[in-house]
């Protein structure tokens, strides 16, 4: 085998090297490396006979993570543009040449794709295992695709080519990385791509837990010493460990990202899994761009994290010119393994002069503190007050009768952009007790004039409400129920 930019070469390194080392992981099973190349040669032999080509781009519709881990090395092996879109919508700009799921097949409403239904037989390692890996041109060609909404509010696809995934997923910086992580983000997400790659990179288990339980189960018999996840799959974790006498004692430090996180749910991360946790902040575009410990002293609430070495980050006004510490504007950063335009769209105004504009409203301290001031797109405009609704989100969710919250904008009565507050509450909650606790923290210009109460807060898949859908659900209501100002 000879190949020089394909990371599939490490996979054939510690299948030789370490044959029998665990390389995936889940509750029950594992695969050894010689058997997951074993895997991914039967894989990658069936689609090249099929007539999968360098360059093609294949997008995977595989649910359960270690699987879709499997068929992305296969696709790496065949220098096949992998993408991964379980629970993303494909935008009608992506043309993928090829779309394999383990589910129904569903027709692709342009035609232009070949889908490829994936069963058992598929996994079953062939006696032959002859297949060499195919070799990307370059470092410079594109290898993976990122489906993306967080960031910039519409669907995007993001591409990253062999150095930018490569140089990424290398990352070490201001990080100690554990030897045994668990992440919980899917391969759709930047975030679970580039913990399996350092996997890969590194000859180490990828761990792969498809529900809850499995996680907390994997942490107490493997001693996981990291965990990694959004706010959301976090949450998800107190169930099982509610309903458990035993408490995990291998976590080291829990990091999440993709959204904010209440001080309730911080709080009973700490009390029932791991003292330390970290909040990370970053993009699919440009990677990792903050982090910090969350007990941070002197942090202050919007806070998510010190801008890493390496990274640059200014706060510019509506002329792109930069501002002072502290002072309040929008957010553009530049890193080293950023990516340089989105795949499907020559000229976006989210990159500009090298730079990327994440839609953030921030601020930066002398000391390299970040600190948000809600998303452009989101800020509420309540009669000249610009309000943060992730900032009345965090509020609300203070109070103990509150399990979630989202703040979204109406049209009121008189016919101007007003603050609603969607709740899902518990059996003790009262109306009057959650508004004198959110006088404390807010201004009286930022308190709700009307609040809903819902069975759900529709949130993306990083967790991150849906302020949009909120308004077109429960705008009507909310209006009606406004009161007329004076």
């Amino acid at each position: 085998m000879q190949t020089l930019n394909n990371p599939i070469e490490h996979l054939f390194f510690y299948a030789s090297y370490k044959p029998d080392a665990s390389a995936v992981v889940w509750v029950g099973g594992r695969i050894t490396f010689a058997g997951l190349l074993a895997r991914v040669r039967t894989i990658a032999a069936r689609l090249r006979i099929l007539g999968v080509e360098r360059r093609h781009i294949v997008v995977t519709r595989i649910a359960d993570n270690a699987t879709d881990w499997i068929v992305t090395l296969a696709l790496m092996h065949e220098a096949a543009i992998s993408c991964s879109s379980s629970g993303f919508a494909l935008p009608a700009t992506l043309r993928p040449d090829w779309i394999l799921t383990d589910a129904a097949p569903e027709a692709p409403s342009d035609g232009h794709a070949r889908i490829i239904q994936l069963d058992a037989s598929w996994f079953a390692p062939a006696e032959d295992q002859s297949n060499l890996p195919r070799d990307f041109d370059s470092q410079c060609e594109v290898m993976r695709l990122t489906l993306t909404s967080g960031t910039t509010g519409a669907s995007r696809v993001v591409a990253g080519t062999v150095a930018q995934r490569l140089g990424r997923a290398a990352e070490q910086v201001a990080k100690f990385r554990w030897p045994r992580s668990l992440n919980l983000m899917g391969l759709g997400s930047t975030g679970g791509y580039n913990a399996a790659l350092q996997a890969l990179l590194e000859g180490a288990p990828m761990y792969h837990a498809a529900i809850p339980a499995d996680a907390i189960e994997l942490i107490q018999r493997h001693q996981i010493e990291s965990l990694f996840g959004s706010p959301r799959q976090l949450a998800a974790l107190l169930g099982p460990l509610r309903d458990s006498t035993e408490r995990p004692t291998s976590l080291r430090e829990i990091s999440y990202a993709g959204a904010s996180a209440s001080p309730r749910l911080l709080s009973e991360l700490r009390m029932l899994l791991c003292q330390r946790i970290e909040i990370i902040y970053g993009s699919t575009e440009v990677g990792t761009v903050a982090r910090m410990l969350t007990h941070q002293p002197g942090a202050l609430d919007g806070a998510v994290g010190y801008l890493l070495p390496g990274v640059r980050a200014e706060v510019v006004d509506e002329q792109h010119r930069p501002l002072s510490n502290d002072e309040q504007g929008q957010l553009r950063v530049r890193t080293q393994h950023m990516s340089t335009r989105y795949f499907d769209i020559d000229d976006d105004p989210s990159y500009r002069a090298g730079w990327f504009y994440p839609g953030d409203r921030a601020s930066i301290r002398s000391d390299g503190l970040l600190i948000l001031h809600g998303r452009v797109s989101e800020l509420i405009n309540r009669g000249g007050v610009k309000l943060d609704p992730d900032r009345i989100d965090r509020a609300a969710l203070c109070h103990a009768a509150v399990i979630d919250a989202a703040a979204f904008a109406f049209e009121n009565i008189d016919g101007v952009d007003d603050l609603a507050l969607a709740l899902v509450v518990g059996s003790e909650f009262s109306l009057d007790a959650l508004q004198q606790d959110m006088r404390k923290s807010l201004r009286a210009d930022a308190l709700p004039s009307c609040y809903v109460s819902v069975a759900q807060i529709p949130r993306n898949t990083m967790g991150k409400p849906m302020r949009a859908q909120l308004r077109r659900e429960h705008g009507e209501r909310v209006r009606a129920a406004s009161p007329r100002q004076r």
